[in-house]
């Protein structure tokens, strides 16, 4: 249960770090948003559009949940592909990788996340 707490904690940190960076690379640059789709379970997919000020614009699908919190953005795709799907396949090759254990990977995500 300890290095359950300890892994969501890091990889909620280095998560909303990352995707921070990312964003801020972003200025200048437009987002759309399309279609809204309720799914079931409290499910909506939002189509949107990233307008950037140079290339072709990028394609995002946004899976949103409803919560006892509010709404939460569970996965996003970008051009057809998985955030969640492709980091769960980093996270599964990083701990098969160095010893076939979770505590590496927790280690890397705690330095990413600055948390030590």
């Amino acid at each position: 249960e300890e290095q359950r707490a300890r892994f969501l904690k890091a990889v909620a940190t280095a998560e909303a770090r990352a995707y921070s960076e990312r964003f801020g690379q972003y200025g200048g640059q437009t987002l759309v948003l399309g279609k809204i789709t309720p799914r079931a379970n409290g499910l909506s997919i939002v189509e949107s559009r990233l307008n950037q000020t140079s290339g072709q614009p990028i394609k995002l699908e946004w899976e949103v949940r409803d919560t006892d919190q509010g709404q939460r953005i569970v996965d996003v795709k970008v051009e057809g592909v998985s955030m969640v799907m492709t980091r769960r396949s980093d996270f599964n090759s990083y701990i098969k990788n160095n010893g076939g254990t979770v505590d590496p990977l927790i280690k890397e995500l705690e330095s990413r996340a600055g948390a030590r």
